[in-house]
């Protein structure tokens, strides 16, 4: 969450053994601190607050195009 995606990929041209159907998701804002708030202590999703709404648009959207 929140990690470039270019440091992703730089990382993964150093792996000589990996999967080869691995895709590196678009970067998403950094979000990690209001994302344990709501998961750990609220127990909702981050996208049920006002001000991360496009979270929802942004998870659905890697489900779209990677899986489904």
């Amino acid at each position: 969450m929140g990690i470039e995606r270019d440091v992703v990929l730089e990382r993964l041209q150093t792996i000589e053994e990996k999967y080869q159907n691995c895709h590196v998701a678009p970067a998403m804002k950094e979000v990690q601190a209001e994302m344990s708030l709501a998961v750990y202590e609220d127990r909702k999703y981050l996208w049920e607050y006002d001000d991360f709404s496009d979270i929802k648009d942004y998870f659905a959207s890697l489900v779209d195009e990677y899986i489904g």
